[in-house]
């Protein structure tokens, strides 16, 4: 799913090369920013509060909350891949 998100312009429309194939954003890169700001989540249920407060930045998330809105299963398994535990770790030196 990733891979397929389509790269828009400054103005919403799809960018194309200079052979006229779509581009697409680097889905490594998408997962990135995924997994950084999802962090916070806790339950399903922030999933999208998360995603809906990310796409005023990202405009390409807005594709991602449709799909997942039209797919239980997609949905369960995006927050699996997402949803990690943020565990604070710290060194005490004397």
């Amino acid at each position: 799913m990733l891979r397929t998100i389509p790269k828009l312009d400054f103005e919403g429309y799809r960018e194309t090369d200079d052979l006229g194939f779509e581009k697409y954003l680097d889905a490594d890169n998408v997962h990135a920013v995924l997994i950084d700001k999802m962090r916070d989540m806790i339950t399903s249920k922030d999933m999208m509060p998360l995603l809906q407060k990310l796409q005023v930045n990202k405009p390409w998330i807005g594709q991602i909350i449709e799909t997942l809105n039209n797919d239980p299963k997609l949905y369960s398994q995006f927050y699996q891949d997402f949803r990690k535990d943020f565990m604070p770790y710290w060194i005490q030196k004397k």
